[in-house]
Protein backbone atom coordinates (compact mmCIF):
# COMPACT_ATOMS: atom_id res chain seq x y z
CA UNK A 1 0.00 0.00 0.00
CA UNK A 2 1.59 3.42 -0.93
CA UNK A 3 -0.49 5.53 1.17
CA UNK A 4 -1.59 8.16 -1.49
CA UNK A 5 -5.21 9.39 -1.07
CA UNK A 6 -6.88 8.19 -5.18
CA UNK A 7 -10.07 10.38 -5.90
CA UNK A 8 -13.24 8.86 -6.29
CA UNK A 9 -14.35 6.77 -9.75
CA UNK A 10 -16.18 8.88 -12.13
CA UNK A 11 -19.45 7.12 -12.87
CA UNK A 12 -22.91 8.12 -14.91
CA UNK A 13 -24.07 9.40 -11.67
CA UNK A 14 -21.49 11.65 -11.25
CA UNK A 15 -22.10 15.79 -12.42
CA UNK A 16 -19.56 16.33 -15.70
CA UNK A 17 -15.90 17.25 -14.82
CA UNK A 18 -16.27 19.84 -17.44
CA UNK A 19 -19.48 22.66 -18.90
CA UNK A 20 -20.38 24.54 -21.58
CA UNK A 21 -23.28 26.34 -21.86
CA UNK A 22 -24.59 26.99 -25.60
CA UNK A 23 -27.65 28.53 -24.10
CA UNK A 24 -25.97 31.54 -22.87
CA UNK A 25 -24.43 32.09 -26.72
CA UNK A 26 -27.27 34.82 -27.48
CA UNK A 27 -26.52 36.63 -24.20
CA UNK A 28 -22.83 36.83 -25.34
CA UNK A 29 -23.56 38.12 -28.69
CA UNK A 30 -26.31 40.71 -27.20
CA UNK A 31 -23.56 41.97 -25.10
CA UNK A 32 -21.21 42.56 -28.10
CA UNK A 33 -23.58 43.67 -30.84
CA UNK A 34 -23.31 47.51 -30.17
CA UNK A 35 -19.65 46.61 -31.39
CA UNK A 36 -20.30 45.09 -34.38
CA UNK A 37 -18.64 41.74 -33.89
CA UNK A 38 -20.82 38.77 -34.67
CA UNK A 39 -18.79 35.60 -33.13
CA UNK A 40 -20.65 32.42 -33.54
CA UNK A 41 -20.66 29.35 -31.05
CA UNK A 42 -18.52 26.57 -31.70
CA UNK A 43 -20.29 23.17 -31.72
CA UNK A 44 -17.34 20.60 -33.32
CA UNK A 45 -18.83 19.47 -36.77
CA UNK A 46 -18.78 16.16 -37.12
CA UNK A 47 -16.31 15.72 -34.44
CA UNK A 48 -13.94 18.05 -36.00
CA UNK A 49 -12.85 21.51 -33.76
CA UNK A 50 -11.15 24.17 -36.14
CA UNK A 51 -7.69 25.48 -35.47
CA UNK A 52 -7.58 28.15 -31.94
CA UNK A 53 -6.62 31.25 -32.47
CA UNK A 54 -6.23 32.45 -28.83
CA UNK A 55 -7.15 30.91 -25.53
CA UNK A 56 -7.67 32.84 -22.11
CA UNK A 57 -7.70 31.22 -18.78
CA UNK A 58 -9.92 33.28 -16.23
CA UNK A 59 -12.89 32.78 -13.42
CA UNK A 60 -16.52 32.96 -13.27
CA UNK A 61 -18.59 32.55 -10.32
CA UNK A 62 -20.37 29.79 -9.24
CA UNK A 63 -22.34 27.65 -6.40
CA UNK A 64 -21.42 24.47 -5.91
CA UNK A 65 -23.68 21.41 -3.92
CA UNK A 66 -22.25 18.32 -2.98
CA UNK A 67 -23.71 14.67 -3.51
CA UNK A 68 -22.42 13.23 -0.88
CA UNK A 69 -24.85 12.16 1.65
CA UNK A 70 -22.14 11.97 4.25
CA UNK A 71 -20.75 15.31 4.29
CA UNK A 72 -21.59 17.96 7.21
CA UNK A 73 -21.88 20.64 4.56
CA UNK A 74 -24.24 20.40 1.24
CA UNK A 75 -22.33 23.15 -0.71
CA UNK A 76 -20.45 25.80 -1.60
CA UNK A 77 -19.18 28.82 -3.37
CA UNK A 78 -16.60 30.42 -5.47
CA UNK A 79 -15.40 33.09 -7.12
CA UNK A 80 -12.49 31.71 -8.69
CA UNK A 81 -14.46 28.57 -10.94
CA UNK A 82 -11.90 28.49 -14.05
CA UNK A 83 -13.32 28.93 -17.26
CA UNK A 84 -11.24 28.61 -20.28
CA UNK A 85 -11.96 30.89 -23.44
CA UNK A 86 -11.10 29.71 -26.86
CA UNK A 87 -11.23 31.55 -29.94
CA UNK A 88 -10.86 29.85 -33.46
CA UNK A 89 -10.18 31.08 -36.88
CA UNK A 90 -13.61 31.06 -37.84
CA UNK A 91 -14.74 33.94 -35.88
CA UNK A 92 -16.55 31.43 -33.66
CA UNK A 93 -15.36 30.92 -29.59
CA UNK A 94 -15.67 27.92 -27.10
CA UNK A 95 -16.42 28.76 -23.40
CA UNK A 96 -15.14 25.35 -21.35
CA UNK A 97 -16.04 25.86 -17.40
CA UNK A 98 -14.58 23.37 -15.20
CA UNK A 99 -16.03 21.92 -11.87
CA UNK A 100 -14.93 21.82 -8.62
CA UNK A 101 -14.22 19.11 -5.66
CA UNK A 102 -15.53 19.42 -2.44
CA UNK A 103 -11.95 19.36 -0.20
CA UNK A 104 -13.67 17.73 2.56
CA UNK A 105 -14.87 14.80 1.04
CA UNK A 106 -13.24 15.07 -2.61
CA UNK A 107 -16.93 14.73 -4.77
CA UNK A 108 -17.35 16.93 -7.58
CA UNK A 109 -20.02 19.13 -6.81
CA UNK A 110 -22.64 20.11 -9.28
CA UNK A 111 -22.21 23.54 -10.15
CA UNK A 112 -25.27 26.48 -10.08
CA UNK A 113 -23.47 29.19 -12.69
CA UNK A 114 -23.34 33.04 -11.75
CA UNK A 115 -25.14 33.80 -15.87
CA UNK A 116 -23.89 37.23 -15.86
CA UNK A 117 -20.41 36.87 -14.38
CA UNK A 118 -20.25 34.01 -17.46
CA UNK A 119 -21.53 36.37 -19.89
CA UNK A 120 -19.87 39.30 -19.08
CA UNK A 121 -16.00 37.68 -18.93
CA UNK A 122 -16.66 35.42 -22.46
CA UNK A 123 -17.87 38.54 -24.03
CA UNK A 124 -15.09 40.88 -22.78
CA UNK A 125 -12.49 38.33 -24.15
CA UNK A 126 -14.07 38.12 -27.63
CA UNK A 127 -14.11 41.78 -27.84
CA UNK A 128 -10.54 42.21 -26.82
CA UNK A 129 -9.57 39.33 -29.70
CA UNK A 130 -12.08 41.30 -32.10
CA UNK A 131 -9.91 44.96 -31.44
CA UNK A 132 -12.36 46.34 -28.79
Amino acid sequence: MTGKKKGPAQNLADPPITMVYPHLHQRVVDAILPHDLYPGSEPPVDGIVPAVKNSYSTFVVGTFSCLNCGCHKSGWGSGKVTIVIKGYYNNSYRAIVYGQRFKLCNTLGIMTLDEETYVDRVARRVKRWGGI
